[in-house]
């Protein structure tokens, strides 16, 4: 499809008419979905113009463009009653939602009812659809007809016997000359003249057109069988297999029936921010700061904060200036495993591999690795558990890809594990994230260096949304911290004193830190859980609920 003005084939004579190889309905369907502004300075018009172009004006209204019409005083009663007597909008969540849905928008701008008009109504709430009605000189019609366009680059205008209604698109004789900059200087010239004349027209500046209020407007009811002329402009009952230019006609339409079909798939398959108003300046400024410290980093985001979305904005951010995504996310939990799927999911990257949870995934990922060591190299989301990310099997199959992958790793201050820190060493990713609101493992010092090592990173880290920023930005709900000491019980303190005694013969006086032992990691989470089930925590707890008025209920037996 055509991206801009010059990519369009323009007849030679750069002129469109009902009775030549070159119809005025061409011209709409080709310029209107590549435009960002359309000005129309018309005879007529009539929604029902807008339904017969629903496809073109559905990708003109999803890519943000705007449209001012200047039309005569002459409306159709539902135009009239919907579009300029009633603007009110009863359901403007689920217009919202269309906006960001091509096909559901196409369907609604080409169909009769309330939800046709609400979109309709949306873009003149937004400004996106100005209608300005007028009398040329006092006299009821406005005759002089033009069109601007504008694709983000260049503007072109025509000018000729144009109407926006369903009779002059399909079965009236219209025509109109198409000027283009490019084609010679007095073209360019009068592009300029139109645009100066429109802008006078729209902010009422213009001498020849008075501005009429809504109550001056004509209304004439839609009707079948009228006299030809300002009611057969209205007519609505026109089909195309009626019109005398059916075949030219038919052919546009299925031209562009398989365009907009094409852009529905492209639509569908691109990735994109899963929400309209696109990422939060601190996601924004969160992928900014890994980019600056060359794609690698930890994000130390307090709970809440949207660190999934943030990483993966960074990848729908690589997507964006390379044309692919290729990534690893690890999570310590199936439960997690899923909850990622979804997030991925929302962001439209659709191939996805899970890793974990009893999930076949050995042939396929094997396939792809075969593949990619050919060199077809196939957008790819694997989401893995730590557990299985560390399986023989699995890194045996990864150390061919994972070069290009960017690696993202949730609860990242799991990556100080013994058994997932002894892979580190072997990764080959040049492009990294942890996430984590804690990346400093308790009681384990050379864990904590370990990640901050592989992720080239230190405190503060590369993105740091602490519980106090959080608190402010409303992600989390203010709290005071009262601490209450409780004590361990005799058995409970002479466990954790022999621990500790244990413990001693693995420390290193010397340096300060515990030797490279994996019984140090297991002595400390015993000694951890002591304090994590502490008995005497219950009937503090109790305790507590107890001064607020509540009781906690016996345990079953």
């Amino acid at each position: 499809m055509s991206k801009k003005f010059r990519d369009i084939t323009f007849p030679k004579t750069f002129k469109y008419s009902s009775d030549s190889d070159n119809i005025p309905l061409e011209f709409y369907e080709d310029a209107f979905p590549i435009s960002k502004t359309i000005d129309l300075l018309l005879g007529y018009f009539s929604s029902n113009a807008i339904k017969v172009l629903s496809q073109s004006i559905a990708e003109f209204v999803f890519n943000g463009g705007v449209m001012r019409l200047v039309t005569n005083h002459v409306y159709s009663e539902s135009d009239y009653k919907n579009l300029i007597d009633n603007t009110t909008i009863k359901d403007e969540d689920k217009v919202l939602d269309i906006f960001g849905d091509l096909a559901e928008l196409e369907n609604n701008l080409s169909q009769e009812g309330k939800h046709f008009f609400d979109c309709l109504k949306y873009l003149l709430k937004e400004n996106r659809l100005v209608i300005v009605p007028v009398k040329f000189n006092g006299t009821n019609l406005a005759h002089r007809k033009k069109m601007l366009l504008y694709d983000g680059e260049t503007y072109i205008s025509t000018e000729g016997s144009i109407n926006f209604t369903l009779p002059a698109l399909l079965k009236n004789s219209e025509s109109f000359q198409v000027n283009a900059p490019w084609v010679s200087n007095v073209a360019k010239a009068i592009i300029e003249e139109d645009k100066k004349q429109f802008e006078a027209i729209i902010n009422k500046e213009h001498t020849s057109y008075n501005y009429i209020d809504k109550e001056q407007i004509e209304v004439i009811i839609n009707s079948i069988g009228r006299d030809k002329n300002i009611n057969d402009l209205l007519d609505d009952s026109l089909k195309l297999e009626n019109d005398i230019y059916g075949a030219k006609v038919k052919a546009i339409v299925s031209k562009k029936k398989e365009r907009f079909e094409a852009k529905l798939e492209e639509i569908i398959n691109t990735p994109k921010f899963p929400f309209s108003q696109g990422p939060r300046d601190y996601q924004k400024d969160a992928y900014i700061a890994w980019k600056k410290n060359n794609y690698s980093g930890v994000f130390a985001m307090a709970t809440g904060t949207g660190k999934t979305i943030t990483s993966l904005n960074c990848l729908l951010n690589i997507y964006t200036d390379e044309g692919n995504y290729r990534a690893i996310i690890l999570a310590p939990s199936i439960a997690l495993l899923n909850q990622w799927e979804e997030e991925v999911k929302s962001f439209n990257f659709r191939n996805i591999l899970k890793v974990g949870g009893g999930n076949n995934w050995g042939k396929k990922f094997a396939n792809y690795c075969s593949n990619y060591s050919w060199g077809l190299k196939e957008d790819l989301v694997i989401i893995s558990t730590y557990g299985s990310f560390t399986l023989d099997r699995f890194q045996n199959l990864y150390k061919k890809i994972q070069s290009e992958f960017l690696l993202i790793a949730d609860e990242a201050h799991n990556m100080g594990a013994n058994n997932i820190k002894s892979k580190l060493s072997n990764l080959n990713v040049t492009r990294k994230i942890g996430l984590s609101a804690t990346p400093k493992r308790i009681y384990d010092p050379e864990g904590t260096i370990a990640i901050d090592q592989f992720f080239n990173d230190t405190p503060p880290y590369t993105y740091n949304f602490s519980m106090e920023k959080a608190m402010e930005f409303g992600f989390l709900t203010g709290y005071k911290y009262y601490p209450l000491i409780v004590e361990l019980t005799e058995e409970e303190f002479e466990e954790y004193s022999l621990i500790s005694k244990r413990l001693l013969k693995y420390f290193d006086f010397k340096n300060g830190v515990f030797r490279d032992d994996p019984m140090v990691e297991i002595l400390l989470l015993r000694r951890k859980n002591i304090i994590h089930k502490a008995h005497n925590k219950i009937d503090l707890f109790s305790s507590i609920v107890a001064k607020n008025g509540h009781s906690i209920p016996p345990a079953a037996d």
